[in-house]
């Protein structure tokens, strides 16, 4: 799983569709309410963005105390 990053820099959601993939694998499937929370994220400096890809978990922005 290590390699999953390097094989997929720009893309978040391809990420996370192999994690999925592959803990069912080695899990197996257990029923609706089992699986994994992630949450996932790209910095590029190069174009100066931040990309977050969440699954079931949310992202917070904190700016001068406040969550926006």
């Amino acid at each position: 799983m290590n390699d999953l990053l390097p094989r997929y820099p720009q893309d978040l959601l391809q990420v996370a569709e192999e994690l999925n993939r592959k803990f069912f694998q080695i899990f197996g499937e257990k029923g609706p309410s089992f699986g994994m929370e992630l949450g996932l994220i790209g910095v590029s400096q190069k174009e100066s963005t931040i990309t977050f890809l969440g699954c079931g978990r949310p992202l917070l922005l904190i700016r001068d105390g406040e969550v926006i």
